[in-house]
């Protein structure tokens, strides 16, 4: 799951590897995590007493389009993924999720997730 609205960021995604980047021209660039990472950490929270009570940032990853292309390119290189777009940056934010990573030990990768949403839409 890409942060922000789940159709129009996921559709955006998908959309990269039907060489349309209309969704990615109107998304700014983002923080990403997977929906099996947020469910994981969601049950950990609701099942170890020491968790419950607190929020948690959930994101694994900062990413731009150009790196999304990019995984398409290396893992699907049939698909009409679209050209890199020009002057698009990763963002300079910095968030604090120190204590989530440590609760997870570990996230999913934002390559892993695309190559599997792509498999999953059969490339």
């Amino acid at each position: 799951m890409l942060h922000g609205a789940l159709s129009l960021t996921l559709g955006a995604a998908a959309s990269g590897l039907k060489n349309d980047t209309a969704g990615a021209k109107s998304l700014p660039n983002q923080w990403f995590v997977d929906v099996r990472d947020c469910s994981r950490l969601l049950f950990l929270a609701l099942t170890t007493p020491s968790l419950g009570g607190k929020r948690y940032l959930v994101v694994a990853e900062r990413f731009d389009w150009n790196q999304v292309y990019g995984i398409y390119r290396k893992h699907f290189p049939n698909a009409q993924v679209p050209e890199d777009i020009e002057g698009c940056e990763p963002w300079v934010q910095r968030l604090e999720f120190t204590e989530s990573s440590e609760i997870l030990r570990g996230w999913i990768s934002l390559e892993q997730s695309l190559v599997e949403l792509g498999k999953s839409l059969g490339y």
